[in-house]
C-alpha cells in the first residue's frame, strides 16, 4: 500500500476479512524516500 500512495493512489479497498487497521500500517512502511515520487517530488538527497 505503502508504494501505491506514494505515487498517488487515494482510494484502496481492502479484501473482506482482512484488518483494517493492519492495512493502513502500510502507510508507514518506509520512513524516508529515495526517489522522487507523486507525494515526495523531490529525492532525499535533494
Amino acid at each position: 500500500m505503502h508504494y501505491l500512495w506514494q505515487v498517488g493512489f487515494n482510494a484502496f479497498e481492502i479484501k473482506h476479512g482482512k484488518n483494517l487497521q493492519d492495512a493502513v500500517k502500510g502507510y508507514d512502511t518506509f520512513s524516508e524516500r529515495y526517489q522522487a515520487t507523486w507525494r515526495q517530488p523531490l529525492p532525499l538527497f535533494r
